[in-house]
């Protein structure tokens, strides 16, 4: 009977051993599994943000294009641009912005507060460009993140005149 009994305890030893392993194995498979599926989903999170940001992009320059041809319009009829841009250029134009300030202090903190989304529009009234002064420039430079073919050495007006154009084409 002793042998029987030994026996059955051996054998009930197995079965423990083997489910014990049976259940290690399967957390580890279902780690590697977890860690592949996470893996997979940043992935796609990263593609999704991708596509995201060009559909915005997209929509901008859709909406800017027409915003142009309305604005050269208006230009023939009236001398004066009358819808602003959406951003388009990503970031900001803070870099560009210093080369073309001249003698004008441009503080480190010009443009508070986050950097503007792609299809933000800056706060001016397009009609009113002629009343736009060398910082509210260089604030829309940084804005936009766009130098509108602005040269350090261009005056004010001239800078108005390549703000007013970049409106329309």
């Amino acid at each position: 009977m002793g042998d029987v009994a030994t026996a059955l305890a051996r054998l009930q030893n197995t079965i423990d051993d083997l489910k014990n392993n049976d259940i290690r194995g399967l957390r580890n498979d279902i780690r590697g599994i977890r860690d592949d599926v996470n893996t997979d989903l940043a992935a796609i999170t990263t593609r999704l943000d991708g596509l995201e940001h060009s559909i915005v992009l997209g929509r901008a320059e859709a909406a800017n294009d027409r915003r142009r041809l309305m604005n050269a319009r208006e230009v023939v009829v009236s001398g004066q641009v009358s819808l602003k841009m959406q951003k388009i250029a990503p970031g900001s134009g803070y870099q560009l912005a210093l080369p073309l300030r001249g003698a004008v202090n441009l503080p480190l903190d010009y443009l508070p507060g986050a950097i503007p989304a792609v299809g933000a529009e800056l706060g001016y009234t397009p009609s009113n460009i002629d009343a736009l002064q060398h910082l509210d420039i260089l604030r829309a430079v940084i804005f936009y993140n766009e130098d509108f073919h602005i040269l350090h050495t261009d005056d004010v007006g001239e800078r108005r005149r390549k703000f007013r154009a970049w409106h329309t084409m």
